[in-house]
């Protein structure tokens, strides 16, 4: 097809470009990984070469996607990722990005293209997606549609283990500081989806997923304290108090989901220990609405008495060292849990380490190297 022959040949300008900027000694500022919040140096003839006329690519972009959706037809997805790729190009630069935005282009691509049937155009729309929230997050995120999150669960859910991270990070951009978009993925899903998915991620996602679960937890916290309420925009507020994290927090479920994380953290330790260091800040921000359920609970009896023999070996220190973990603050919340669950701790159990006692209850399945998530991710 003659637009996509067109993008081909603009995508070979762009290699030329970059040869061209090298040849000229400016090597040096394009070293490692372009930072996507400050416009690149390649000036406004570069990006107008690389993406001529937005609307034309914009238009030929839903063309093709409904020539490809329809007949499951190679070239078009071709000339999808093509135009994709030069969109994705093209708003690296700030001021496009806002022209892109302003064209209405969040709403005539994003959307299409998540619900495609071919995982290369998902992905590429992802990472599409968090290049723009790297560029203009405020902006993006006000002109995101909210049912767009619901994609985004959805290939969360569904999609394969690179379309899972990519999900996974663009929910890292959106849901921090954004209750109206939180109070939707409750709605529709609740926090169900993000612990049973476990055992179908590796350690990067999980960690990934951890991570961004601290923070939303911890702004809950944050904001429904009686020191911030009344700093908070009432509007916002309503939308935390809809959520109802904190009471959510306080079910045997909830508990339990997050005890299944901690445990398949554990299961990764003795290759990676840097998903304890995570694991530890989670323990510590659930304590107040977990512990009474772990009381019941075998898994997290035999989890905690390990965690307490680790954090208590002075061995190990050199481990909190290089995550800048107070030991002794760590150790102090798992002895905080050993007061509650010691009574019912079996005396078989003591003297297990962290690094070598068997967990039978964890599931197994999912990939124990990074070779297939590096394949797909990167």
């Amino acid at each position: 097809m003659a637009a996509a022959k067109m993008l081909r040949i603009q995508g070979l300008f762009f290699v030329i470009a970059i040869l061209l900027q090298i040849a000229s000694g400016q090597e040096s500022a394009q070293k490692g990984r372009r930072s996507r919040n400050s416009d690149d140096d390649f000036g406004e003839d570069y990006y107008n070469m690389v993406l001529p006329d937005m609307e034309e690519a914009l238009q030929s972009l839903e063309n093709f996607m409904t020539t490809a959706e329809t007949n499951n037809n190679g070239q078009a997805y071709e000339a999808v990722l093509e135009i994709l790729h030069s969109i994705v190009e093209y708003t690296r630069n700030s001021n496009n990005a806002y022209k892109f935005i302003k064209a209405k282009g969040i709403d005539r691509v994003i959307p299409q293209c998540l619900k495609s049937n071919n995982d290369q155009v998902k992905s590429r729309t992802l990472i599409f997606m968090k290049s723009l929230f790297d560029i203009a997050p405020t902006t993006v995120s006000a002109s995101m549609p909210i049912v767009i999150v619901d994609l985004i669960l959805d290939i969360f859910e569904n999609g394969n283990l690179a379309l899972k991270a990519h999900a996974v990070d663009v929910l890292a951009y959106w849901l921090p500081e954004n209750p109206r978009v939180q109070a939707r993925v409750m709605k529709i899903k609740g926090l169900v989806p993000f612990y049973d998915q476990v055992d179908k991620l590796d350690t990067h996602v999980i960690a990934s997923l951890v991570n961004l679960f601290n923070k939303i937890l911890k702004e809950h916290i944050q904001v429904r304290s009686d020191s911030q309420k009344h700093l908070v925009d009432n509007d916002k507020m309503k939308f935390y108090l809809r959520i109802g994290l904190l009471e959510y927090m306080s079910t045997d479920t909830v508990c339990n989901g997050i005890l299944d994380i901690l445990m398949k953290l554990w299961s990764f330790s003795a290759k990676e220990q840097v998903v304890m260091a995570i694991a530890f800040d989670l323990i510590k921000n659930i304590k107040p609405y977990c512990l009474q359920t772990y009381q019941n609970t075998d898994r997290a009896k035999k989890l905690f008495n390990a965690l307490s023999t680790f954090v208590n070996d002075r061995d190990n220190k050199e481990f909190f060292d290089m995550y800048n973990l107070n030991m002794t603050d760590v150790a102090l919340v798992i002895g905080e849990y050993m007061e509650k669950l010691k009574p019912a701790i079996k005396d078989e159990m003591l003297g297990h380490s962290l690094f070598t006692t068997t967990i039978t209850n964890v599931i197994q399945t999912i990939p124990q190297t990074n070779d297939t998530f590096n394949q797909y991710y990167n």
